[in-house]
């Protein structure tokens, strides 16, 4: 529905967006508000924390909160990132690590 990027220093850029949830199966409608920062101490590094709500937190789930690193390997087009997410109300700490193709162009 919306997205809204600050870049608060050459390093450091703020990133929200609002999203529209439909959950077919029970037929309830939602609201979800992303909230990133990340920041960019040299080229081939990225850090970030993401936190990710909705207004119906009993058919959506809790918040999440996500950290992590990307790195590099191709500028802007293919990274290796670890990241750690928990949601709200939990102790269970998921890790993913991965390589991320961005950037596609055809």
């Amino acid at each position: 529905m919306g997205l809204l990027t600050l870049k608060v220093s050459p390093s450091v850029s703020l990133h929200a967006n609002l999203v529209h949830l439909r959950d077919r199966s029970v037929k309830q409608n939602a609201l979800m508000l992303n909230v990133a920062m990340e920041h960019s101490p040299s080229e081939s590094l990225l850090f970030f924390v993401e936190t990710q709500a909705t207004d119906r937190r009993s058919i959506f789930g809790g918040a999440i909160t996500t950290v992590g690193g990307r790195v590099w390997l191709i500028k802007d087009r293919l990274g290796l990132d670890l990241t750690a997410s928990r949601t709200s109300g939990t102790s269970d700490t998921t890790w993913t690590a991965g390589f991320g193709w961005y950037g596609i162009s055809f």
